[in-house]
């Protein structure tokens, strides 16, 4: 069995997970909080479509072309591995998928974002696929912040009107094209097959594993314009913007707007402020993206 730290959580697995951090001696002697383990899945769990999903706050099933998954009580992951699996897809559909569903059943918001923080306040950055979200976070992590999390940030309340954000794993998500050359050759990058050809590589800065709160979060957003903008959002906007931003989005379906996730959603709303930064396509503003984010 391995033993990780993950989102401020004590993980036991028989599937090893190489960019978790791994439990102190002391961490291994208490309880779990969450399990992951490989099993035979019956046949009442398996549909005849190939790619299935059905979200629900006691019992969560997943299955798609690679492998089946079966996530209880925001305690225990169940995974079946199918022909075409491979460790690496296994890896991201457990930390992805896996996990967002756990925390849902927790009643806690994994937020699909990264997560960097600076003097004890952390920043959410989140924005579709080649909205410059991996631009933005290298760049400030060049201006003295430090990661918490790449990809999935979990947060929950706190006190009358705060946010915890807790941190994940030191590894960042980065494309082909942008890999460090002397990474190619490295035993601790994990290549991830997600149709976006990017790997995990390990982060060289420093790590904390504790909580941070959340100052803001900032959604970046492509648009035909000729400079970049920032607007403060509110409102039935920012509600949106907020519900957006969920990483189980794609799961939910018809229960995205249900009043159990709504609630939620619109409490992380009324925590923190909300921002949208228009980057004009075609155009590096990678640094006036940095200059929005530290001047507010």
């Amino acid at each position: 069995m391995y033993y990780y730290k993950l989102y401020g959580m004590r993980v036991v697995s028989d599937f090893e997970l190489l960019q978790l951090i791994n439990l102190s001696e002391k961490e291994r002697m208490l309880p779990p909080q969450i399990t992951i383990s490989e099993r035979k899945f019956p046949e009442e769990y398996k549909r005849s479509e190939e790619c299935y999903v059905d979200v629900g706050k006691e019992r969560s099933i997943f299955s798609n072309s690679y492998c089946y998954m079966l996530m209880e009580r925001g305690e225990a992951i169940y995974y079946e591995k199918k022909e075409s699996s491979t460790e690496e897809l296994l890896n991201a559909f457990l930390l992805g998928w896996g996990i967002s569903v756990l925390f849902y059943q927790r009643d806690r918001l994994a937020i699909h974002c990264s997560c960097v923080q600076k003097d004890g306040e952390a920043i959410l950055i989140s924005g579709d696929s080649g909205s410059g979200k991996s631009t933005a976070t290298s760049e400030l992590l060049k201006h003295g912040y430090s990661l918490v999390a790449d990809d999935i940030a979990v947060v929950r309340p706190f006190g009358e009107k705060g946010l915890l954000v807790a941190p994940a794993f030191p590894y960042q998500k980065i494309c082909r094209d942008a890999l460090p050359e002397d990474m190619w050759s490295s035993d601790r990058v994990v290549y991830i097959d997600e149709n976006r050809d990017k790997f995990l590589v390990p982060y060289q800065g420093s790590f904390s594993e504790e909580e941070v709160l959340v100052r803001a979060m900032y959604i970046l957003e492509i648009f035909p314009g000729e400079k970049a903008e920032l607007k403060e959002l509110a409102g039935g906007e920012k509600f949106r913007a907020c519900m957006n931003s969920l990483f189980i989005k794609p799961l939910l379906g018809e229960k995205l707007y249900a009043p159990e996730n709504g609630s939620r959603v619109l409490e992380f709303a009324s925590r923190l402020p909300v921002y949208r930064i228009k980057r004009p396509v075609g155009k590096n503003t990678k640094m006036e993206v940095v200059d929005f984010i530290n001047r507010q």
